[in-house]
C-alpha cells in the first residue's frame, strides 16, 4: 500500500502549544478563522519526513498546510463533510488500536506525538471523499478513460509500488532467553555460552526440536522455535516474534560497538548482548539462523493494472480537488489571509 495515501488529519485553530523557545511562533497565513505559524509549518516539516519518508520545504509543507486548512473550511458549509469530535476518536482509536493490523502501533506513536497533524489528516480526509463522490466536476475528472499508454508510462514510473506483497518473507530458527536480574555471574557466563555454542551447532543443522532438547537446560522464550515462511503480519501477530528479530534478518550486519557481527543466512547467528525488546518489555539473549527472506516479485502491468488505474484516479482527485480550491479561494468562498511575504510564491499558487 502507498505509504502516503491514508493516513489525514486535522488543524485545530492554532497549532502552537508547547512551542520550543527557538522557533518563533507567528501566523503566516489565515485560511478562513484557521490560523497557520510558523511553528505549525516545522512540525509539518517533521511530520511529512515520516509519513512520506521523504521531508518536505517550508513552501511545499505550508502549500500542504493550506490545502489541509481549505477542505476543513470547505466542511463548515456542507454537514456531509464536517467530521465531529466524536466520530474523529472513534477514527482513531480504530486507526492506532487494531491489534489485527501490524501497522496500528507505529500509527499510534505517530499520533501520540503529532495528535495536531494526525486529527487535521483525518478530518480532511473525509472531505476529499465527501468532494471524490459528491462534486459532479470532480467525479467527471477522476472517472475520464484512461488510455493503456498512461496507464504503462505510470507503471513504469512507479515500478517499485507494484509487487505481490508490501513486505518480504522471513523463514527463521529463534533461540530466546529473557535475561534476568538474579543471574549470578557464572549463571550469566553459562547462558551467553551455551546460546554461543548453540549458534555454532545451527551452522550445520536446522532441527529446532533436536537443539532444543540439547540445549533444555536454557529456558527458551514462548517464540522460539522455527518460524516457517511467512510476511511480518502473521510472525508478530500470530507467532508474537518481537519484530526486532526482523529487523536484524533484513540487515547485513550488527554493530554494538565491537567488530559488527555478519547477519547471513544458513549461519548460526549469535547476538552476545541482550536485545530490549518492546513487545515484551524484556532483555532477551538471541541466538538465530536466517534460512530465507524472500523479496516480493515485480507484478506485471497486466496484473498490476487495477491499482495502477486506482492510482492514476486518485492522483486526478487530488489535482481536481486543489483546483477546486483555488476557485473557492477566487470566489470568496474560502479567504487567505497572508501574514508573513516570505511564502509570497505560496500564496500566488492559490490564486
Amino acid at each position: 500500500m502507498n505509504k502516503k495515501i491514508f493516513i489525514f488529519i486535522t488543524l485545530l485553530c492554532t497549532i502552537s502549544i508547547n512551542t520550543p523557545a527557538a522557533i518563533v511562533n507567528q501566523i503566516v497565513v489565515s485560511v478562513g478563522s484557521i490560523a497557520i505559524t510558523s511553528f505549525d509549518i516545522a512540525r509539518m516539516r517533521d511530520f511529512e519526513a515520516i509519513i512520506a519518508q521523504k521531508r518536505p520545504t517550508s513552501n511545499e509543507a505550508l502549500e500542504k498546510l493550506i490545502t489541509l486548512s481549505s477542505l476543513l473550511v470547505i466542511a463548515e458549509n456542507n454537514t456531509d463533510y464536517y467530521m465531529d469530535e466524536v466520530e474523529l476518536r472513534k477514527q482513531i482509536n480504530t486507526m492506532t488500536n487494531n491489534p489485527s493490523d501490524p501497522n496500528s502501533a507505529q500509527r499510534k506513536k505517530l499520533y501520540e506525538d503529532y495528535s495536531d497533524l494526525y486529527r487535521l489528516l483525518i478530518r480532511s480526509d473525509k472531505v476529499k471523499r465527501g468532494l471524490m463522490f459528491g462534486d459532479i466536476h470532480i467525479k467527471e475528472e477522476i472517472n475520464k478513460p484512461i488510455p493503456l499508454a498512461v496507464s504503462k508510462a505510470f507503471y513504469n514510473k512507479n515500478k517499485a509500488q507494484f509487487k505481490d506483497s508490501p513486505f518480504p518473507k522471513f523463514n527463521l530458527i529463534i533461540f530466546a532467553v529473557a535475561a534476568s536480574d538474579k543471574w549470578t555471574l557464572s549463571e550469566l557466563s553459562e547462558v551467553e555460552e551455551k546460546m554461543q555454542a548453540l549458534a555454532k551447532d545451527l551452522d550445520s543443522s536446522n532441527d529446532f526440536n533436536a537443539l532444543k532438547k540439547k540445549y533444555s537446560s536454557l529456558r527458551f522464550t514462548a517464540f522460539s522455535g522455527a518460524t516457517g515462511l511467512f510476511t511480518p503480519d502473521v510472525l508478530i501477530l500470530q507467532k508474537k516474534i518481537p519484530d526486532e528479530i526482523l529487523g536484524i534478518a533484513l540487515q547485513p550486519s550488527l554493530n554494538l560497538g565491537g567488530a559488527p557481527i555478519p547477519i547471513t543466512k544458513n549461519k548460526g547467528i549469535f547476538i552476545p548482548q541482550p536485545i530490549p525488546f518492546r513487545s515484551t518489555g524484556v532483555s532477551t539473549y538471541l541466538t538465530m539462523k536466517i534460512l530465507d527472506v524472500v523479496q516480493p516479485k515485480q507484478l506485471s502491468l497486466d496484473v498490476a493494472l487495477p491499482r495502477v488505474e486506482e492510482m492514476i484516479k486518485y492522483e486526478r482527485a487530488e489535482k481536481a480537488i486543489d483546483k477546486s480550491i483555488k476557485k473557492r479561494i477566487a470566489e470568496g468562498e474560502i479567504t487567505l489571509t497572508p501574514s508573513d511575504n516570505t511564502y509570497k510564491s505560496v500564496f500566488n499558487r492559490f490564486k
